[in-house]
């Protein structure tokens, strides 16, 4: 008799969505010090599985060890250990489809992958300094990455517990042994190199990467990468706080993106004193200024304002095609003059 296949949820089934998307992003964002026996374990019991060999497991302090050591030491192949990331994701998905129908598997993988996309940032960048300090690329070793604990990891624990699919029990124990405890591995015939969490992981109120005046992601060999709010910085910005950049970086950043980070950083108000601004019209304690560097994509107009009784200065960017100072307190007070809008306060 076939079984029934799942194509809705309940609501309480949709309510528990979210507790194990925590539960696995706390897994994958975690920098506790591995526990190296049980890491050791894990990653023995995962060969066992697949009938292979143990491995000669070595431990590394971050990737960049590890690709180093690779690339000295081992011939590196797509296909030597595929069979691991098989058994482990592959047969378990199969399973769940039994379970659940593909529309409702493709909604639960793409609610669960979300997060991973932030993971993926990190690696990225990690995989580029890599390659700039040693020259080697990271996609051609095969590894499994902590991006894996956000969707795989949350996706089958979600469907086994809540949904009452069936996992091959030695495979999703094994899995579960693996993603808690061996973090980031590079796993090859004869051997193995698990990587260590990193040190630091400091993410913003969106769960962005972002850190400000030190590295986003540090690992304990130093390997350090910056961010703002999910933006990959240079170590020239990163090692500093916003407050401590130079408007003078601006015009000499090619990047626009970058650009973008360092006047949010800085400051409009700084850029004014640094960049030298033309004053072009002035109303009351409002002036309408112009930056002519070469700064951002197209000339940058700001609406300087003075506090008659603080002397603070607040400075807002307006549209390059306002031609005076009213002009621009009328956009930025959506629409209204600012003697319409004296009258109406």
């Amino acid at each position: 008799m076939s079984q029934t296949l799942i194509e809705e949820l309940t609501p309480e089934q949709e309510a528990m969505m979210p507790v194990y998307e925590e539960k696995w992003w706390k897994i994958a964002t975690s920098t506790a010090s591995l526990d190296r026996s049980k890491a050791r374990e894990a990653v023995q019991a995962a060969y066992a599985l697949i009938c292979k060999k143990e491995p000669e497991i070595i431990f590394a302090d971050s990737p960049a060890y590890a690709c180093k050591h690779i690339f000295m030491n081992l011939s590196p192949s797509r296909t030597e250990m595929t069979d691991i990331v098989k058994q482990l994701n592959l047969e378990m998905i199969i399973k769940l489809k039994v379970k659940i129908g593909s529309q409702m598997h493709h909604n639960l993988f793409r609610y669960f992958k979300e997060r991973e996309a932030i993971i993926r940032t990190g690696i990225s960048a990690i995989a580029e300094i890599i390659y700039n300090k040693i020259g080697i690329e990271i996609d051609q070793f095969y590894s499994m990455g902590t991006e894996n604990f956000v969707s795989n990891g949350s996706l089958l624990d979600y469907c086994i517990s809540e949904l009452n699919c069936q996992p091959h029990q030695p495979i999703w124990e094994i899995y579960q042994l693996l993603m808690k405890n061996a973090g980031w591995i590079f796993p090859f015939e004869k051997t193995c190199i698990v990587c260590s969490r990193p040190s630091i992981l400091s993410l913003d109120n969106q769960q962005r990467l972002h850190a400000e005046g030190g590295p986003a992601i540090q690992y304990a060999d130093g390997l350090s990468v910056y961010a703002c709010h999910g933006v990959i910085l240079p170590e020239k910005y990163g090692q500093l706080h916003p407050h401590q950049w130079r408007s003078q970086w601006i015009l000499e950043e090619e990047n626009a993106e970058l650009r973008r980070v360092l006047i949010q950083g800085i400051g409009y108000e700084k850029m004014l004193q640094e960049l030298q601004a033309i004053a072009l019209d002035s109303w009351q304690e409002y002036t309408l200024l112009r930056i002519d560097a070469d700064v951002d994509v197209e000339p940058i107009y700001l609406l300087k304002m003075t506090c008659p009784s603080t002397g603070f200065i607040h400075a807002l960017r307006v549209p390059p095609d306002v031609e005076s100072a009213r002009e621009a307190i009328r956009w930025v007070n959506w629409g209204i003059y600012p003697d319409e809008f004296q009258a109406q306060s």
